[in-house]
């Protein structure tokens, strides 16, 4: 019950903020420069967690394919058991990234250290990078719901797909319309573990 109440809450929390920012795309505050110097960083971490992300979803894919097609139900039950961990590590992952980027975000004489950078990574780019993410976990989450089922993959997959709408929250508040071009990889993952679709979109 108790998750329940924490999926449905951030599931209203984020779909308040994202249908408030497509809403008004273009009210920007003057901090938005600002906020993109540390985008570079932004970028390379992303590239890091989509790495690790990759490992992670290569052992869950080759698990599930090796599922026969009529397996039986100690089969399927065995093999959520094994990829279970390793979704809750990519959990983990997004959790660590989001840490890491709020943390620099937060940091003063970070932020002065950036500020002389040349950004190569706008907006685009780091849309670009989520939705790799997110596009590689729908895939993952997708093959092993059409061998093992939605209802044992659950408690495994609903804190992933609130984690990374979690680090889109807080990438959203870095940079300026970010929410608007990630809604719809965003939209399919939360629907697919029956959280979506967002408010607003």
């Amino acid at each position: 019950m108790k998750s329940s109440f924490f999926t449905f809450f951030t599931f209203l929390a984020f779909g308040g903020f994202l249908a408030s920012t497509v809403a008004n795309p273009v009210a920007i505050d003057s901090g938005l420069e600002a906020r993109q110097e540390s985008t570079d960083d932004i970028g390379a971490t992303l590239d890091t967690l989509f790495s690790q992300i990759q490992e992670n979803t290569a052992k869950i894919n080759e698990t599930v394919i090796a599922v026969p097609t009529n397996a039986t139900e100690q089969e399927s039950a065995a093999a959520a058991a094994e990829i279970g961990p390793l979704f809750d590590a990519i959990t983990a992952l997004v959790a660590a990234a989001q840490s890491g980027i709020t943390a620099t975000q937060s940091n003063a004489t970070k932020r002065a250290a950036l500020a002389s950078r040349q950004t190569t990574c706008d907006a685009q780019c780091i849309a670009d990078k989520i939705n790799a993410i997110i596009a590689e976990v729908i895939a993952t989450i997708k093959l092993a719901i059409s061998k093992l089922g939605l209802v044992r993959l659950l408690i495994y997959v609903t804190p992933l797909a609130l984690g990374i709408a979690a680090l889109v929250a807080a990438l959203g508040l870095i940079v300026g319309g970010l929410l608007f071009l990630v809604a719809g990889l965003l939209t399919e993952l939360l629907g697919l573990v029956g959280v979506g679709p967002l408010a607003g979109v």
